[in-house]
């Protein structure tokens, strides 16, 4: 009787925690596609920048040129 009841704690362990287990699992996946998704975001942007400056560095140029 007691050996059953050391057999059926880690059963009950398991089954209190799986739901804990499976949403922190889910949550690291979704920190690691955010992850991805700003780091492609970020490659894209610098990208661009290299491609075509940005208003905000043409402004810069251009004050640095009026006002020396």
């Amino acid at each position: 009787m007691l050996f059953d009841i050391f057999i059926q704690i880690p059963s009950l362990v398991m089954a209190e925690f799986a739901g804990c287990i499976r949403c922190m699992f889910i949550a690291v996946m979704i920190g690691g596609l955010i992850v991805i998704v700003v780091g492609a975001v970020g490659l894209y942007v610098t990208h661009l920048e290299r491609r075509r400056p940005a208003r905000w560095s043409k402004l810069a140029e251009h004050l640095i040129e009026v006002h020396p």
